[in-house]
């Protein structure tokens, strides 16, 4: 395989952050890690992290949510109905 190739090949490798991970990019994030470095650290592109560190109130709820809950727990939306049907 030619060079050309495995340039390639390597740029179209699509890491995900687990939610621990984009735990840890805000966290490091508030501590005054730059975006750049973040990037870098992970070995993904500096937009991924741009766009944890703009969703970070949605990821910190949805860790409060299942800390509150537990991870695969159903919340009732409509707990009243549920009640008057048993």
């Amino acid at each position: 395989m030619s060079q050309l190739n495995k340039k390639i090949n390597e740029r179209r490798f699509i890491k995900r952050l687990s939610f621990a991970e984009k735990l840890q990019v805000i966290g490091y994030f508030k501590n005054g890690m730059k975006n750049k470095e973040l990037s870098e650290k992970y070995k993904v592109h500096h937009s991924a992290i741009s766009k944890i560190i703009h969703n970070k109130d949605k990821i910190l709820q949805h860790k409060e949510t299942t800390e509150k809950y537990g991870a695969n727990k159903n919340v009732l939306r409509y707990s009243s109905v549920h009640d008057s049907l048993f």
